[in-house]
């Protein structure tokens, strides 16, 4: 089983090949392709690449399958004693994205 571990929006991701993954929004239309340059880990095979923080010449390469507003996350603020509440609602934008192919080179980084 081939895996990988990247970084989108500060956030990191285990993935596979032909995996859909909903990841923060980055502002791609629908079919682009996009990069991520931030692998922190690859799997494949027995072989195992550690990155120093990053592993050298490895990228993942998706296809942006969709992006919409996710789920509603609701804030309250309450002050005691003088009857102050308010309520308000966020739903951030997600990008899903299906993992297409994983690059790898058999080098790390000095970083």
């Amino acid at each position: 089983m081939e895996y990988a571990v990247f970084e989108s929006g500060g956030k990191q991701y285990k993935v596979s090949v032909g995996d859909l993954v909903e990841v923060d929004s980055l502002n791609s239309s629908q079919g682009v392709k996009v990069t991520f340059e931030n692998v922190f880990l690859i799997v494949s095979d027995g072989l195992v690449l550690v990155g120093t923080p990053t592993v050298l010449n490895a990228k993942i390469i998706a296809s942006v399958i969709d992006e919409r507003k996710g789920k509603k996350i609701r804030v309250l603020r309450y002050k005691s004693k003088v009857r102050y509440r308010r309520a308000m609602g966020f739903r951030a934008r997600r990008t899903y994205i299906k993992i297409e192919k994983i690059e790898k080179s058999s080098k790390t980084s000095s970083k």
